[in-house]
């Protein structure tokens, strides 16, 4: 099975030709179909990379297109149009050509793995089991883990560690692109759970309340989007617990495993 990254992590050129290769290998046949990959030169000078979707399960997917065109020397083009990626570029952007085809692939894969997931009602479930509770990290860990797949840190050590341990989380939202959010907190006040909206979570990561950063010292509480197809959770016990398969993804790939509960 071909590996998949989160779409907005870089990858070497190596590393995307083994990925390009495992690809294939997985899609290469399927019913009444034989995988089309051209990869070729043109005469700008450049390179042309087209990959025929047709009939295969991406047939489906689409892009945002890039154009970008800084001088002769400098330029590529990538979209799909008609079940077909085209990818064109100078004589140095073959691998920023199969690194926008990944991304369109994941993006794609992820979006299906995020259709067949319960994460809402399991979201939903949380809600009402805590609202009334006392909550800690452990209740993701140990009641909802096969469903959420989550992974905890421990925050307190990636606080101490300065401006580098929060550039660490900087980096997970800015990966899975989460910026405005909502905070629950689900412990019972004046009969309402209490909510915050948030425009920037990456913003309230560097703000102080007193000498404590706000966001390692608010207690169980919960973060998410519009979507719910993620939550991360922030308890008293100087943890951060991240749900859901992309967001889990990311947060493993960017934050070392030293700071693993």
């Amino acid at each position: 099975m071909h590996w998949i990254l989160a779409p907005n992590v870089e990858v070497n050129m190596l590393n995307l030709l083994k990925w390009l290769e495992e690809w294939h290998r997985d899609n290469a046949f399927g019913d009444g179909y034989a995988l089309d990959i051209k990869i070729s030169t043109v005469d700008n000078p450049g390179w042309s990379v087209k990959i025929d979707l047709t009939d295969t399960k991406y047939d489906g997917i689409s892009m945002d297109e890039i154009k970008e065109e800084c001088s002769d020397d400098d330029w590529i083009f990538c979209k799909i149009e008609n079940k077909i990626f085209q990818g064109y570029g100078d004589c140095l952007k073959l691998e920023k050509i199969i690194e926008a085809f990944r991304k369109a692939i994941n993006i794609a894969e992820w979006n299906s793995k995020m259709e067949s997931e319960h994460l809402p009602d399991i979201f939903t479930s949380i809600k009402d089991s805590f609202i009334y509770g006392n909550g800690y990290w452990y209740p993701l860990e140990r009641k909802y883990k096969p469903e959420l797949k989550p992974v905890v840190y421990n925050l307190d050590r990636i606080y101490k560690a300065g401006g580098k341990g929060i550039d660490l989380l900087k980096t997970v939202f800015q990966t899975a692109e989460i910026n405005s959010v909502r905070g629950f907190h689900p412990f019972k006040y004046e009969g309402q759970a209490t909510w915050m909206d948030i425009p920037d979570i990456k913003k309230f990561l560097y703000e102080k309340d007193g000498n404590a950063y706000k966001f390692s010292w608010i207690n169980e509480e919960y973060y998410f989007d519009v979507n719910e197809d993620w939550i991360v959770y922030v308890s008293h016990e100087g943890t951060i617990t991240f749900c859901g398969e992309r967001l889990v993804l990311i947060a493993e790939e960017v934050i070392p495993r030293e700071y693993k509960m």
